[in-house]
């Protein structure tokens, strides 16, 4: 087991899941680090992202300054699965996020336009794992369509019941196809105990991990 974290990296888990349920005091903040920021639009490839496919992003909202503590040497915050494209040939991404208001799910279906061109958005890529086959590709993505409307898993457990978080359901859909090797689990001492966590970097760090590089273009501000 990878050794346990504990100090401000036990505290960026605790404002995630703070912020996740709402009680994060740190609006004025962030809004004031977003306006500082600069503001570059991302824009898919569609032609270019296929199914099986992982979609990241680094945000400037309270989650995504969170993960960036817990986690120092991921360049994202979060992540998505690309699950195939719609009838008019635009990507679809399932992912797991706080919900934005009471009625709306953790794990939810949006465009990868959406995922990517968030106004919170400051850095985003594709990248695809070249050990997985055309089949497990199709069965992660058949497992996540199938996990859409599950909450979102605020406290980082992995055996939640009805529940994921982004890098959670990654992994979980990987399992599911029999994909090896899984990502390295991290050892956290969370307040709600010791957590086995998916770190955006573990996934990244994973053999024959490769960033499709026209896949996601930055734009003008």
């Amino acid at each position: 087991m990878a050794p346990r974290q504990t100090g401000g990296r036990r505290q960026a888990l605790a404002l995630l899941g703070f912020a996740a349920a709402g009680l994060g005091g740190w609006g004025t903040a962030v809004q004031a680090l977003r306006a500082a920021t600069a503001h570059p639009r991302f824009v898919p490839d569609d032609a270019a992202l296929q199914t099986g496919d992982w979609l990241f992003r680094r945000t400037v909202s309270l989650q995504g300054i969170g993960v960036g503590v817990a986690d120092p040497a991921a360049r994202f915050s979060h992540v998505g699965l690309i699950v195939g494209h719609d009838l008019r040939g635009r990507t679809e991404v399932v992912h797991a996020c706080p919900p934005e208001h009471p009625q709306q799910p953790g794990v939810r279906l949006c465009s990868a336009a959406e995922f990517v061109g968030d106004g919170e958005v400051r850095d985003a890529a594709a990248y695809r794992l070249l050990t997985l086959s055309t089949a497990q590709r199709a069965g992660m993505a058949r497992w996540a369509r199938r996990h859409i409307g599950w909450d979102f898993d605020a406290q980082f457990s992995l055996d939640a019941p009805h529940a994921l978080y982004c890098t959670a359901l990654v992994r979980a859909a990987m399992q599911a196809v029999h994909a090896q090797p899984l990502p390295q689990l991290t050892c956290y001492a969370t307040p709600w105990g010791a957590r086995d966590v998916v770190l955006p970097s573990a996934l990244l760090a994973l053999p024959e991990v490769r960033r499709l590089p026209h896949a996601v273009r930055c734009g003008d501000g």
